[in-house]
This record gives structure tokens, sequence and C-alpha cells, in this order.
């Protein structure tokens, strides 16, 4: 990550800044998706889901649920580097010092994650529940399952390429920006432990996404975007992760759509648990390779378990 120059705000100061504009940008999106319902369904927020989720408004859905991850996770982060750096966009990762070896290196990084996450659902299945705790959440699935049947709703190639851009890509890119932009460099800063900063990062990304039968895959696929971003020193590269995991399940929907298949086969993930502890050895091979390549753009070479600090204690800038 690139740390500022410039700190404003002590850590502890720059995450109570950052959950306060998150909630803020929260009720703020809520207030524009009940807007957004009036002006383009003529009802009210209590009826707004059920609209969304048939297959008629399915663009309408993605085109809204865009605008609120928008500001609900785009916002926060970005105004927050505003407040505490002279050079916010280079606060937040964005920079051009990249390698075309390295976007290959974290498109394999991905396809090994993919596997390990499917490896991991299994174990995450196998957990047992208390009964009650057990309803809970297989009803928060089956709501997650709708949402994924309204989104695989594809006739056209056209449909297709939008849901590419409004489920895919706009997630990757706020998602990003509100987790390994925004919250793990604080954790970082805070624990003064890389490897706390991304697994505590790791798993409020998960817990965001609601979905208990899915909670240990996301806390590693959390992991692996933070190490991306830690190693890596570009939200690029994160972005282009994020996506290309997104735009492989949309591909997924969308093939079973014309092929006529089930969606529930298509969306179970589960794999053999050997295939997760292949994906560890191939993904510690690829991060050796990622960490070569990205070493010469490191100005102090980064440790996972110790965090450079400087004489007034704020880390050190390992940026460009």
């Amino acid at each position: 990550m690139i740390y500022p120059k410039r700190l404003v705000y002590q850590y502890p100061s720059q995450l109570a800044l950052l959950l306060a504009l998150t909630g803020g940008f929260f009720m703020l999106s809520g207030l524009v998706l009940a807007m957004l319902g009036h002006f383009i369904f003529h009802v009210p927020l209590s009826s707004l889901s059920a609209i969304m989720m048939q297959k008629e408004h399915a663009n309408w859905s993605r085109l809204i649920n865009t605008i609120v991850a928008a500001i609900s996770f785009g916002l926060p982060s970005v105004v927050l580097a505003h407040i505490i750096s002279k050079q916010p966009y280079q606060q937040l990762g964005f920079n051009t010092q990249m390698q075309i070896r390295q976007f290959g290196i974290v498109a394999l990084i991905t396809l090994a994650s993919i596997l390990l996450a499917g490896s991991l659902a299994e174990i995450n299945e196998q957990i047992p529940l208390p009964q009650s705790w057990a309803i809970q959440a297989r009803a928060m699935e089956n709501e997650y399952m709708k949402a994924v049947m309204a989104m695989a709703y594809m006739p056209t190639f056209l449909h297709f390429i939008f849901t590419l851009l409004t489920v895919a890509a706009a997630p990757a890119l706020f998602e990003e920006l509100l987790f390994r932009a925004g919250f793990q460099p604080i954790f970082i800063g805070i624990t003064r432990s890389p490897f706390w900063g991304i697994l505590i990062t790791a798993i409020l990304f998960s817990a965001i996404h609601f979905s208990y039968y899915g909670f240990i895959p996301r806390i590693a696929l959390g992991a692996l975007l933070g190490l991306v971003y830690y190693y890596g020193k570009n939200i690029w590269f994160n972005i282009f992760f994020h996506f290309l995991n997104n735009a492989l399940i949309v591909i997924q929907l969308y093939a079973a759509g014309l092929s006529g298949k089930s969606i529930e086969k298509v969306m179970d993930e589960k794999m053999p648990f050997w295939w997760g502890l292949m994906a560890i050895f191939v993904l510690v091979g690829l991060f050796r390779q990622f960490i070569r390549a990205s070493a010469p753009y490191w100005k102090n070479p980064p440790s996972l378990f110790t965090l450079n600090q400087q004489k007034d204690g704020t880390a050190m800038d390992q940026g460009i």
C-alpha cells in the first residue's frame, strides 16, 4: 500500500473517520436507493427489493446497485484520502508503474484462489451450527441465490456486457477502494503488523457480504487480495484480481443460461479438499514470483510481519 508522506491523523483517528464516513455514505446510499425506486419503479423502499428481483428489471437493478455501491463503498476512502494526504490518489494506490508480467501473475493467482475458495467452501459447509443459527444462515443463502438468479438473466450479448460492467467491474473497483485502499493500511498501522492488518481487513471484507457458508472462502480471497495490494503497491492489480474473479462467475452464469444448465449447479463451488492444498502450494510459488516482479518499485523491502516505522511512530513511506 502507499503510505502518505504527511499524515494529518494518527491511525486510530483515521479508523474512526473512515467508519464515520462509511456509515454516513451508507445512509446516503439508502436515501438514493429510495429516491431511485420512487422515480424509476414508482414504489416505496419496502417494495423495491421484490421489484428489483424481477427479470424484466434486471438491468435497472444492476445499474441501481452500481450507483449505491459507488456511494457506500467507493466514496468513503476517496474522501478520507483527500483529508489525510496531499496526494490522495497515490495514497489510494493508483499509479502507472507496473509490468504486464505482474498482471499475468495476478491472473494465475486469481485462478488458484478459485480452487482454494472452492475447497474452503466444502470445509465451511461442514462446520456445525446451532439449529436456529443454521436456519437463519440458510435463509440468507436463499436470499443470495435469488439475487444470483436475477443477475443470471442475460438474454442477449449486450446484457452480458452490461452485467460484466455493473456486477464484475464496478464492485471490484468500489470494494477494493474501501477495504484494501481504505481499511487495510489503517489496520496495518494500528496493529503495526502487515499480517494482522491484512487478516482483520479480510475478515471485515467477508463479514460485510453477510454469507455464513461463504465466510471462510471470502476471508481467504480477502487475504490474497490484501497480499497483492501490500506487495504490489498498486490498486490496479487488486481491481484486476477482483474483476477477474467476478467476471468468471458472470461468464459461467451466461454460459449456463445459453446451454440451459441449472444455475444452482453452476453456483456450487465446493471442490475436493486436496485441490485446496494443491492451490496453496501454487499460490506460494506465484506470490514469490509476484514479489520479485514488484521489487523494482519498492523503496524499502516490505516484510509481512514487521512494519518499518519513522521516529514519530508513523509508517515509513514504502511507495514508489
